[in-house]
């Protein structure tokens, strides 16, 4: 995956609270994104970060930090999809590792050091590539932000 990143974006801290905070990370569509949740500087009772968004569609991946549970919905994804997918979140350490995968057809979600994935089929068009980030019931701080575009691999 390293050999298809293109331009590289970086972020040393974010600020997040309620109103909607747009993200960088290559086109929107074909895209990678780490970041780290800070959870000892954050008092919201949940993130949510909205992947793949535009024409009233997007998928929504809820960090439930009071809950200590991932969702991530994609009834509104694409006029088919439905469901949401639900798992554990470990939210008793310092902090919250993310790294996500987007690209045509796919969504993949990684958590607490890769030990916690969710892997979605999305068929989001190219018009969908907004991404947003709020916090519900406080703020939150993400450190070290990092996104890239994805290059195409099947020149």
């Amino acid at each position: 995956m390293e050999k298809i990143r293109e331009n590289k974006f970086t972020q040393r801290e974010i600020q997040i609270t309620e109103t909607p905070q747009q993200l960088k990370a290559g086109d929107g569509i074909s895209f990678e994104m780490k970041f780290t949740l800070d959870l000892e500087e954050t008092d919201a009772d949940r993130v949510e970060l909205k992947l793949r968004c535009g024409k009233e569609k997007e998928s929504r991946c809820i960090f439930d930090l009071k809950n200590g549970e991932l969702l991530v919905d994609r009834s509104c994804a694409d006029g088919w999809s439905v469901g949401t997918s639900r798992s554990v979140l470990k939210v008793s350490e310092k902090s919250l590792d993310v790294h996500i995968f987007s690209d045509q057809s796919s969504l993949e979600i990684f958590t607490d050091q890769y030990r916690n994935n969710h892997s979605n089929n999305i068929f989001a068009g190219n018009d969908q590539d907004a991404i947003s980030i709020s916090a519900f019931g406080g703020r939150a701080v993400i450190r070290d932000y990092e996104a890239y575009g994805l290059q195409e691999c099947f020149n």
